[in-house]
């Protein structure tokens, strides 16, 4: 009731964020993975960017997500988070059997194309399966030309919304406030110990 109060008084704003997609599949707001079909069985995956070889990835998957969906399941198999306005992909394998494996992060315009060469996959859009893939199959990943819009409140703030929902940064150093005469204006005042 207050947030829609808020957004009467005209106290929000529009936030555009990319979508990616797949040839004749629903858009994605978050991520596309590819992942094996049967649990316990790793898939080899070759990785291409703008028809460059990147890598191999041996192990449970590969996740492409756009900035909005980098504090999801990218976040999770310990992917960078993204600030929602900038506008890249980032690739990340899940569980690879390479400790040299990183997530990267490219341009929004780049094509990520994944190859398979296990016998079998899912392609999963949001979390929702949306294909099953067979050996030699290639998925193309590219930015969608249609973006989503979100509606923001002013009064929340990117970072603020990190710290809470991720509790960011260690909130025992406000302990150094006790007996500050700002404390009322202290950042690390007002958080709670959940």
């Amino acid at each position: 009731e207050n947030s829609l109060k808020e957004i009467a008084c005209g106290n929000y704003r529009l936030e555009k964020r990319i979508k990616l997609k797949i040839e004749g599949h629903p858009e994605a707001l978050n991520d596309i993975v590819i992942m094996p079909e049967i649990s316990f069985r790793v898939i080899n995956l070759l990785i291409f960017v703008n028809d460059h070889f990147l890598t191999e990835v041996v192990g449970d998957g590969v996740i492409v997500s756009t900035p909005t969906g980098s504090t999801a399941y990218s976040l999770s198999a310990g992917g960078p988070i993204i600030c929602p306005e900038m506008e890249g992909l980032v690739i990340n394998s899940i569980s690879p059997h390479s400790l040299s494996l990183r997530p990267i992060v490219v341009p929004s315009k780049s094509e990520v194309k994944v190859t398979l060469c296990s016998e079998s996959a899912i392609v999963a859009i949001d979390g929702q399966k949306a294909a099953k893939i067979h050996k030699g199959d290639q998925i193309k990943i590219k930015k969608s030309d249609n973006y989503t819009t979100l509606l923001k409140l002013t009064s929340l703030d990117y970072f603020s919304t990190l710290r809470t929902k991720l509790k960011l940064g260690d909130t025992k150093m406000r302990t150094s406030c006790d007996g500050c005469k700002k404390r009322a204006q202290c950042p690390f005042f007002n958080i709670d110990d959940d």
